[in-house]
């Protein structure tokens, strides 16, 4: 799981924009959608965000790349979807480990520790100091540590699928993940809770987590 490519800073003129990343998730006991978002203009813009990709793997396989993703510092904004036990599917369920939910549950973790971490570092730098993981640019010397930037985390339910479906027809916003022969639907589901977020969710508090400015 990861961006095709990883640029790091692109200058215009006298001016240095910053690349924002956010990357949606559909999670699933057997498959997880994947879509992963970038830009260079203002984060909180709706105009200049691309859907750079989309990824079917599996819930082993995002528990373990989105620690690495952590790790390196690769994500700004975190979008999910939640997991409701509906009334008509309880009896489905019966027996079920509830693979999805222990999934979220490690995202809430992954991120969690991030967090903390994070906080940490604020709080060094409010005092003036460093930390001992610290280098040039916020970021860790420990490969073990987390980066040190905050992330927003933001929880969205299932019934915003088709409403966000139009909105890209009506502006002529074209699917990546249907670019990228998504037959099972896991990446289209990620994608829109993708869009979703970005022309329309942020614009309704309240959110999980704001994202501190860098």
């Amino acid at each position: 799981m990861s961006f095709r490519n990883k640029p790091t800073r692109e200058t215009y003129g006298d001016g240095v924009q910053e690349l924002t990343r956010m990357i949606a998730i559909d999670p699933g006991d057997v498959h997880v959608g994947v879509a992963f978002f970038e830009t260079w203009g203002h984060p909180d813009s709706d105009d200049g965000w691309e859907c750079v990709d989309t990824q079917e793997i599996t819930p082993e396989e995002l528990e373990d790349a989105l620690l690495e993703t952590f790790l390196d510092g690769d994500v700004d904004i975190l979008v999910y979807e939640k997991f409701f036990l509906y009334e008509d599917k309880a009896m489905a369920q019966v027996g079920s480990e509830f693979r999805t939910s222990q999934l979220i549950g490690v995202i809430r973790y992954l991120w969690r520790q991030q967090e903390i971490h994070a906080s940490a570092h604020d709080q060094a730098r409010e005092k003036g100091k460093i930390l001992t993981c610290e280098l040039e640019g916020f970021t860790c010397a420990d490969p073990k540590r987390m980066s040190g930037k905050h992330v927003t985390l933001v929880s969205q339910p299932a019934s915003i699928q088709d409403p966000t479906a139009g909105i890209l027809r009506a502006r002529k916003i074209k699917s990546t993940a249907k670019r990228n022969k998504d037959t099972a639907g896991h990446q289209v589901s990620a994608e829109l809770h993708g869009w979703y977020y970005l022309l329309q969710g942020r614009h309704h508090p309240p959110q999980s987590k704001k994202r501190g400015r860098r």
